[in-house]
């Protein structure tokens, strides 16, 4: 995989998919029936781990998928399952560690 230039990293954006939405959303919602100040540190550090992979987008390591990597969020067990692009990173999933893993992305 090629390496991305500076230029082109400080123009990079995000897109999301529909699944990766509603990863955060579900998520979300179960944290804030245990703590609503537990679902604002989930999406606290999900926002700061975007803004990481956004600035390095290779420091998630390969992932399972084909083209995808994946970036452990540091304070909860959740991995960010995304592609870089040439001017954006495609967020596919936000999937928790536990869990199995989906057939496909």
């Amino acid at each position: 995989m090629k390496k991305l230039s500076k230029e082109c990293l400080k123009k990079m954006w995000v897109n999301w998919t529909k699944s990766a939405l509603k990863d955060i959303e579900n998520e979300a919602n179960y944290l804030n029936k245990i703590s609503p100040s537990i679902e604002d540190a989930f999406l606290h550090e999900v926002e700061k781990s975007i803004d990481l992979v956004k600035k390095y987008p290779e420091l998630g390591r390969i992932g399972r998928v084909s083209e995808t990597r994946e970036f452990i969020l540091k304070k909860f067990q959740y991995i960010l399952v995304y592609l870089i692009k040439e001017s954006c990173l495609d967020i596919i999933r936000l999937l928790h560690t536990s869990r199995k893993w989906p057939n496909s992305l």
